[in-house]
């Protein structure tokens, strides 16, 4: 069989996000982020932390800043892993580019950290310099290695001063709805109430679209060495997941999940739009994207047309709800109809709320679309659905629930999940998906697959270094996407691997690890070893008892202490970084100016890869502290 072989000019790239791998949560004097918050870090006099010590008492937590419940989940149980440390990159980033470098990577896509550079959020409030430093000095490292960066500008770290929540339930029944006035920041849950006692979402007026808009501006102007940006990272994760679904910031009054992920979705749609206006008018020379992701939902029974029709609703919901309003879709005149699609609004399969664009809204998404200059697609497995959009012959499964019973993906197409057990590893379905966006949106724009991955849930190097999943995994995706290119004339221009490192995976903590390099961790502990970390540790202490914020709806609040397990996974102190056979296989395929998918069966042999000894695939970077040598 021949192998595939990708263009010259296909872009080979890997992706990471500012939260999940730099660490130094308190450098640069960077702001309180609202997984900071989440996640139990001690916010106290950070700029925008929702924390003080007075308030703390009347919570009677301890003096401890709480945690969300979501954490502790049994599904997650990953209470004392936090964001600060994840991988260090904010002190390591020299040692890790230059393996990058080594390697042959020429495409890095990352984040920057909203309240690393402005801690507010607010740009009134200032920025910090010594944040635009640090990012000065990684995008100089990376273009003096021959690695150009793709940034995206929001990977779900809001800066916490632009939400106002959590605190106190009387303060938070008081924020729904009231003006945005200090102290009444409703992040991207800004919204007046209708008539009819329904959200309006300001869009354009609401303060975190319009401070998102001079964050946008300021990266555009500091940083003008970069010339590919993003604006938002799956803002279906950032809307749908984050109110009340278990991701940051999952807080009243913002928890009715049939109401607010509209809301926040609208209002991120708008600032999108705002900020690609702003890009139009005076940044003409950039790259300019939005990423969105979806997983593909096919039908069990392709003959019956109920089912078929929600299969394609469930794309509508999740991909279409973003992409139809920002991309547009044909209106056979040579134009593009920017709205919802019609499924969400209207059927058997209509949303119980659903926002509507103004005749101005319409307008600025219009006038938007033309900074566009290609389409940024995550995607990472297949759901089988039948024609309830029932995933399992028990019903609906909770995406993030890793008790997960077998599916129908496994049961009718025998797709195995990965250790993300949402993750239904089916390439064949990232081919399709390609597909309906070709033929959707008609869009004339080239598309960008800017993540792609899989998890395990390794323990030690030796296990993390082997994952012939992952091989097999990137190996048969790659070869769907060749065959998009070539076969179905999809215009697919690039492809980034998710992710360079295993790191800190949001509400999972480090339990499952997505990364191509294995980023050494602990969970065995002396006793010794847990007073060591507890005595640095600025997050839940291990071994101990630590408060959680557990929210019944939006009416009620309780304090709940739980233990922090001593076993829980952590960075170790090593930082040492193994690449992995997944890694080794892309490098052979892709990395440099390597262009055909390498045989996979090499890689996933036990036989030790002559061609890679261990010194050549491993490194223990150097740390560099601000202000320092070395």
């Amino acid at each position: 069989m021949a192998k595939a072989q990708f263009p010259e000019d296909f872009v080979f790239g890997v992706a990471t996000a500012a939260c999940q791998i730099e660490g130094g949560y308190r450098e640069d004097g960077k702001g309180a982020s609202i997984w900071d918050t989440f996640c139990g870090l001690d916010t106290l006099g950070m700029p925008g932390s929702v924390w003080t010590q007075a308030l703390l008492a009347e919570l009677k937590t301890g003096g401890k800043c709480p945690a969300n419940s979501a954490i502790a989940d049994p599904a997650r149980d990953s209470l004392g892993a936090t964001t600060e440390d994840a991988c260090s990159f904010r002190y390591t980033y020299k040692s890790d580019i230059e393996f990058m470098r080594k390697s042959g990577i020429k495409h890095f896509r990352m984040s920057l950290s909203w309240p690393r550079l402005i801690p507010t959020g607010v740009l009134g409030d200032g920025h910090s310099e010594s944040g635009v430093n640090f990012y000065k000095d990684v995008f100089k490292t990376m273009l003096d290695s021959g690695i150009t960066p793709l940034v995206t500008l929001y990977h779900w770290d809001l800066p916490q001063g632009l939400l106002d929540a959590p605190g106190r339930m009387e303060h938070l029944h008081a924020l729904k709805f009231h003006e945005e006035t200090k102290g009444f920041y409703q992040g991207w849950y800004s919204a007046t109430k209708s008539e009819a006692g329904t959200p309006v979402p300001r869009g354009v007026d609401a303060v975190t679209v319009k401070e998102f808009v001079n964050y946008a501006d300021f990266c555009f102007k500091t940083f003008p060495e970069v010339k590919q940006w993003s604006t938002f990272n799956e803002a279906w994760v950032a809307s749908k997941l984050s109110s009340g679904w278990g991701k940051a910031p999952s807080t009243p009054p913002f928890l009715d999940v049939d109401v607010w992920p509209m809301v926040a979705a609208h209002n991120m749609i708008m600032a999108h739009a705002l900020a690609g206006d702003h890009a139009r008018k005076f940044y003409p020379g950039i790259q300019f994207s939005i990423v969105n992701n979806c997983d593909y939902q096919h039908p069990i029974d392709e003959k019956d047309p109920e089912n078929v029709a929600m299969a394609n609703h469930l794309i509508d919901a999740w991909l279409g709800w973003f992409m139809h309003p920002i991309y547009g879709t044909p209106d056979s005149k040579g134009g593009f109809v920017h709205d919802y699609p019609s499924s969400m609004r209207s059927g058997p399969y209509k949303f119980k709320y659903i926002p509507e664009f103004t005749a101005a809204e319409k307008e600025l998404l219009g006038t938007a679309r033309s900074a566009l200059t290609a389409i940024g697609l995550n995607h990472y497995g297949t759901n089988m659905v039948d024609a309830g959009g029932n995933t399992s012959s028990v019903g609906k499964t909770k995406m993030f629930d890793n008790k997960v019973p077998l599916s129908y993906s496994f049961e009718v197409k025998g797709i195995p999940t990965a250790e993300s057990g949402w993750l239904n590893m089916a390439p064949w379905g990232l081919r399709k998906l390609l597909n309906w966006i070709k033929n959707t949106y008609q869009p004339n724009l080239p598309i960008y697959i800017t993540e792609n991955g899989c998890s395990d849930g390794a323990n030690r190097g030796s296990q993390g270094h082997y994952d012939p999943t992952r091989v097999m995994f990137y190996h048969d995706y790659l070869a769907e996407v060749h065959k998009a290119i070539t076969e179905d004339k999809v215009d697919v221009r690039g492809y980034y691997a998710w992710s360079l490192f295993d790191n800190y995976e949001w509400e999972m903590g480090y339990r499952e690890m997505f990364g191509i390099m294995y980023a050494d961790i602990e969970y065995l502990r002396s006793q010794a070893e847990v007073d060591r970390h507890n005595s640095r540790t600025k997050g839940p202490k291990l071994g101990e008892e630590h408060p959680l914020l557990h929210f019944e709806g939006d009416e009620k609040m309780e304090i709940k202490p739980h233990m922090v397990s001593t076993m829980v996974k952590l960075p170790a102190p090593s930082g040492q970084k193994i690449a992995k056979r997944s890694f080794l296989f892309l490098k052979d395929s892709c990395f440099g100016s390597n262009r055909t998918l390498a045989d996979p069966l090499k890689y996933v042999s036990l036989t030790q890869l002559a061609d890679h000894p261990f010194d050549t695939m491993n490194y223990f970077p150097e740390v560099k502290l601000p202000g320092t040598s070395s």
